[in-house]
């Protein structure tokens, strides 16, 4: 939403279209577009195919709930027309290390950076890869997830935990440091 709007407002593009899973923000970008160019599509960004009508391709933290990353990035270059700009940023596999085995199992498995950068060099691609660490504070775990939930993490990739596990997370008291290693 907002990376759209500087996009649109930076670049003198003809049209935008807006790719969400999520019919929320489907009528939040027609409102806050209604006057632009702008076209939007309610679709689960893995079963969209429609890549090679597009020369600039962005996603802000949204690719890593892909149920299998490495393949819609494969999907994306082998489709976009020569000279695009793909510009994403996601938490990477680097991320929430820091916190302990118990808490980890609550959280999506991230993209291996090495991994894509693997997939990058098997194609015709030029690349540039910066990570930059975020840390965020939080009272509990409990706290976390239900920051998380706001940003719409609340899609899983991996599979569903035991409810005992899941009622477990209230007897979690102690405070997190949640540290995030996002790639650009």
């Amino acid at each position: 939403g907002l990376l759209s709007e500087r996009i649109s407002d930076i670049l003198f593009l003809k049209k935008i279209h807006l790719l969400d899973i999520s019919q929320n923000m489907i009528n939040k970008y027609k409102l806050k577009f209604e006057n632009k160019n702008i076209s939007v599509q309610q679709e689960d960004f893995d079963l969209y195919d429609n890549f090679v009508n597009y020369n600039l391709i962005v996603s802000n933290m949204s690719l890593h709930w892909s149920k299998n990353f490495l393949k819609l990035i494969k999907k994306i270059l082998d489709n976009v027309v020569k000279d695009s700009i793909i510009l994403i940023s996601l938490p990477n596999s680097n991320s929430l290390n820091n916190l302990q085995d118990s808490q980890r199992k609550f959280f999506n498995i991230f993209p291996d950076v090495n991994e894509l950068k693997s997939v990058l060099n098997k194609g015709k691609s030029v690349y540039y890869i910066k990570e930059i660490e975020h840390q965020f504070n939080y009272k509990t775990l409990l706290d976390f997830l239900k920051d998380l939930k706001k940003v719409g993490a609340n899609v899983s990739n991996k599979k569903s935990l035991p409810i005992k596990e899941i009622l477990s997370l209230r007897s979690h008291k102690e405070k997190i440091l949640a540290k995030f290693f996002v790639s650009y």
